[in-house]
C-alpha cells in the first residue's frame, strides 16, 4: 500500500509499506528513511489521528 507524507513544509513524499504493517512499524520506518523523531509523526487518515 501507499502512504504519502506530508512535512510540515510541504514536501509530499509517496512510501510503500505492507497492509499488514503496523503503525509502530510504519512510524519506525519512516524515522529511519526521513530521519524524524518518532514522536513527531503524526498519521492521519480520513481526518482521523491514528495513534
Amino acid at each position: 500500500m501507499q502512504i504519502i507524507i506530508k512535512t510540515l513544509t510541504g514536501h509530499r513524499r509517496i512510501f510503500d509499506f505492507d497492509p499488514a504493517d503496523t503503525i509502530c512499524q510504519v512510524k519506525s520506518t519512516l524515522q529511519e528513511r526521513e530521519c524524524i523523531d518518532i514522536s513527531q509523526i503524526r498519521l492521519i487518515y480520513s481526518g482521523r489521528a491514528n495513534a
